[in-house]
């Protein structure tokens, strides 16, 4: 099993330990992604931009025009919950410092964070707000697709399972609650 501790030594390998990380058998993850919940492929945003070459500059078509292309962008409210959300382990918060994910434990000094590694059921709880209206399977892949991007995990195909996770409309402040079990099932 990979381990997100196994970069670091010394001090900063005490602090882990103290802070109550150390998971050379760790097997569940609890934690919360604050933030209101996002679907990714909702309302996603196409643009057209110009063909480029390798030295950078615009390819000129037949017609004497530059060739153009479509890009698809996730949704804004998706980006932005990516952005913004705050993922809450019982230790403390990991959060990104210029790409590189680091935890900052509730006492004692932030140490790097590596990704999980392994292969995971994910049982996700999505606490919706009465107004928000997508689909389970869209926030599922919103949710993978976050943990991703905040490097939690290293790749959201890691998440083999979705056993236990649901979408409940209730009074609760929008957030998820995730619990992330190392897969029994090899893939």
């Amino acid at each position: 099993m990979t381990d997100q501790l196994d970069a670091l030594d010394g001090p900063r390998l005490a602090a882990a330990a103290e802070a109550g990380i150390a998971r050379a058998a760790k097997r569940v993850w609890n934690f919360d992604v604050d933030g209101m919940p996002r679907t990714k492929k909702t309302s996603n945003q196409g643009v057209v931009v110009p063909v480029k070459d390798k030295s950078g500059r615009p390819v000129i078509g037949k017609n004497g025009l530059p060739k153009m292309r479509a890009m698809m962008f996730p949704a804004a409210d998706w980006r932005d919950w990516v952005k913004d959300a705050r993922i809450r382990f019982p230790v403390g918060y990991v959060v990104m410092d210029k790409k590189q994910p680091i935890l900052v434990p509730d006492a004692g000094p932030a140490i790097a964070w590596a990704p999980l590694g392994s292969l995971y059921n994910c049982a996700a709880t999505f606490f919706l707000s009465s107004r928000q209206h997508g689909d389970a399977l869209g926030y599922m892949q919103g949710l993978a697709d976050l943990l991703e991007a905040r490097r939690i995990i290293d790749n959201d195909r890691q998440l083999v399972t979705w056993d236990g996770t649901r979408c409940v409309h209730s009074g609760a402040v929008p957030h998820v609650s995730v619990t992330l079990t190392l897969s029994e099932n090899p893939a």
